[in-house]
């Protein structure tokens, strides 16, 4: 029953030394579990999974006690400002499950509150399952059935001129956030940090200051807040004047007409504004090279406080590992004194965390790892290239092993 599983999930984060995997000072992840929906139909439900783990895949209720029973924020996002602003509403049954025999009772709906139209799933125990229900939010339908790359003069079952297919792409797409609603303490850390390139405590000056400074040293670092999670793009299906599904290509239909890009949170349209240049010309799909994406809060001083988006794929090199997060984090508390301009060459990337955090905060950078890395490497670059005043930019390298391939990096880094 359910104490065998919990019992069980305990021992997995067990090693055979008694030493345990799950400790409360790790980093949280968010998941979208699969699987996914394989489209968003506007005014349908569709059935959402979402788990915490540590940066192993594992979670221990206790060990993670305050996070267990949070809440997980879900919104929805069109990859086009024409789609206009989406709504999600939330149905939850009651976990845990009541009793077989209990007398079936509905589900109550809940509307998605605030300027994301999001929803808040309970956790029980580091996971949550509810029914979403996706409708626009001031929803004006398309008279002509077609979607609004048709309105442009081209017709959804035809083959997209090269110059717009990326828009089309675009315009036929959505992607599923989910955040961790924070929760008494969370803010404490981020307000916590130095200004970037201070080395000093500020107002703990004297021997007070410096009993201070020793006991933050002595004492565990606080755990970063969860990190959250983006789904790939997934086809945005509309609807007709008559009611029903639009018809379209094999990317699906659109969502055609919609509400004003001004009533749109910020954090939405820098979302699209990264994701698009990402969405190929030639069709191919994101998921070939990248199985979802992470966002991790930026380093203190850089110039957007918007999350860092990063492309996460399958191996070792392809995960957002606590080591980045803590690197990220100590680059914003001024552990790095980086001026702009200053010139980063990062081996060994994984998905960039270290070499974009630094160019969030103006250096100038070089992404380089092994040529397995580099399609999600190269579609971090991409995304994150908006906040950084040298976008960075990637290249191949095996280091450690030819001194003048690492030489011939340390020129083209210069010159970018």
């Amino acid at each position: 029953g359910a104490a065998s599983a919990a019992e069980a999930a305990a021992h997995s984060a067990v090693t055979g030394a008694g030493f345990s995997m799950a400790d409360g000072r790790q980093t949280l992840r968010v998941h979208l579990c699969a699987p996914l929906p394989c489209a968003l139909r506007c005014g349908c439900w569709h059935t959402i999974a979402v788990r915490l783990t540590n940066e192993m895949g594992l979670f221990d209720a206790e060990a993670f006690a305050a996070a267990a029973s949070g809440r997980v924020r879900l919104d929805a996002v069109a990859l086009s400002s024409e789609a206009g602003p989406l709504r999600l509403t939330l149905r939850q049954a009651a976990d845990p499950a009541p009793p077989p025999d209990a007398a079936p009772a509905s589900l109550p709906t809940h509307p998605g509150d605030g300027a994301s139209g999001g929803v808040l799933l309970q956790l029980h125990r580091g996971r949550a399952t509810a029914e979403v229900r996706l409708e626009l939010r001031e929803e004006r339908e398309s008279s002509s059935g077609c979607c609004s790359c048709a309105r442009r003069g081209q017709h959804a079952a035809g083959r997209p001129q090269p110059e717009h297919a990326a828009e089309q792409c675009a315009a036929a797409l959505a992607v599923l956030r989910a955040t961790v609603e924070a929760t008494v303490g969370d803010g404490a850390r981020a307000g916590s940090a130095p200004a970037c390139g201070s080395a000093g405590a500020g107002a703990g000056a004297g021997r007070r200051g410096a009993a201070d400074a020793t006991r933050r040293r002595a004492a565990p670092p606080p755990a970063m807040p969860p990190l959250g999670a983006l789904s790939l793009p997934l086809p945005l299906l509309g609807r007709s004047a008559g009611g029903g599904a639009e018809g379209g290509s094999a990317g699906g239909g659109s969502v055609g007409g919609g509400g004003d890009a001004a009533d749109e949170p910020a954090a939405d349209i820098a979302l699209r504004d990264a994701l698009r240049p990402s969405l190929r010309r030639d069709g191919s799909p994101l998921h070939e090279s990248v199985q979802g994406f992470r966002l991790l809060p930026p380093p203190g001083c850089a110039t957007s406080p918007l999350p860092l988006l990063l492309a996460e794929s399958a191996g070792i090199c392809g995960r957002v590992w606590d080591s980045g997060v803590a690197l990220c984090d100590w680059l914003g508390e001024g552990g790095l004194a980086i001026g702009d301009g200053d010139l980063v060459l990062e081996v060994g990337s994984g998905v960039g965390v270290g070499g974009i955090a630094a160019a969030s905060v103006g250096a100038r950078v070089l992404l380089t790892d092994l040529p397995e890395a580099l399609p999600a490497l190269r579609v971090n670059a991409t995304a994150n290239a908006h906040r950084c005043a040298h976008p960075p930019a990637v290249a191949p390298l095996e280091w450690g092993c030819d001194d003048a391939s690492l030489l011939a990096r340390l020129e083209q880094a210069r010159s970018h």
